[in-house]
């Protein structure tokens, strides 16, 4: 009987995600007030239940993320061993990653041409390096997906672009709000930042193999635990935002209280990482390999057979 493949971190961000968005609608409706501003000061539990969830949800995805590793499933590197793993995928794996970064890349610079054209001051120079940067690593990182069918060692480059970003992302995002009272009401969108870049860190040094011993484990935890953050959290504001009422709706849509609608970019970063984890894992690779499998298989027939045939010799 076969081991099954399927990461049990993949179960248990299903069961997560179910729960983490019912939570995080809940608490939206709960504790967002009109008349004393966005969050409800006195909300109780609703204020903190949806961050205890997902810090319930990060631990056990460490464990399993450790036991998916022992049992050779998700996302596994090759540094530490004597053959690198080939991260080799199928056309239509392909054509779905490349439109993934490149809609990321286009949102990306589409902002990049409205701030540089805007004359924002608002926006640092160091931002806008990191935002023309994000746009070339998202469009080479599509580049060379749909052009090798596989995950190489170049594709590191652009994963650090794109983690550089996202850093900036969530220093832009921390110094804008800490003398506000809407911390809170941003705090996902900080920590996805942090996550993603923490999350193509880890695939930039498993793909060039120069990964610590639980780079994959890391890799793991900050891949799913963005992806609950995002989907959540964002489906959890469109369900809330348009089964509310209009006065509340021109309330939320007021860029000052903190509440925004999650954007395009916000939804397809996390399609992204889940492509990437998939491309990554243990199944994809076995899935594709079948020729480096057949070669040693052919090769290992071959010195059975010369084996065989020198038995003869040596009894002689």
């Amino acid at each position: 009987m076969t081991k099954s493949k399927f990461p049990l971190v993949a179960l248990f961000f299903g069961i997560a995600f179910i729960v983490c968005t019912i939570i995080r609608y809940l608490q939206y409706a709960s504790v967002i007030r009109i008349d004393n501003g966005f969050f409800e000061h006195n909300g109780g539990f609703s204020n903190n239940a949806y961050y205890l969830f997902f810090a319930i949800f990060a631990a056990g995805a460490v464990l399993l993320a450790f036991a998916d590793k022992k049992a050779g499933r998700g996302v596994l590197s090759g540094g530490l061993s004597e053959k690198p793993l080939r991260y080799k995928f199928s056309t239509q794996t392909a054509v779905i990653g490349i439109i993934l970064f490149t809609f990321c890349g286009g949102f990306i610079f589409l902002n990049t041409v409205m701030v540089f054209t805007a004359g924002n001051n608002e926006t640092s120079i160091p931002m806008k390096i990191a935002m023309c940067a994000a746009v070339l690593g998202f469009t080479y990182a599509g580049y060379t997906i749909v052009t090798q069918k596989e995950i190489t060692p170049p594709i590191a480059i652009p994963f650090l672009f794109i983690a550089a970003y996202n850093i900036g992302m969530a220093v832009g995002e921390f110094m804008q709000r800490i003398y506000t009272v809407h911390l809170s009401a941003r705090l996902v969108e900080l920590s996805v930042s942090v996550l993603l870049a923490v999350f193509f860190l880890s695939c930039g040094r498993i793909i060039v193999r120069s990964e610590a011993r639980f780079t994959s484990v890391l890799a793991t935890v900050a891949g799913y635990s963005v992806i609950l953050l995002i989907l959540s959290d964002g489906l959890s504001r469109i369900f809330f935002y348009y089964g509310t009422s209009i006065e509340t709706q021109k309330f939320l849509t007021n860029s000052n209280n903190g509440f925004l609608l999650p954007s395009p970019l916000f939804f397809t970063q996390g399609i992204a990482v889940l492509w990437l984890i998939f491309a990554l894992s243990a199944r994809q690779i076995n899935l594709n390999n079948k020729e480096d499998e057949e070669i040693e298989k052919s090769e290992n027939e071959n010195t059975d057979d010369s084996d065989d045939y020198s038995t003869p010799d040596n009894q002689s």
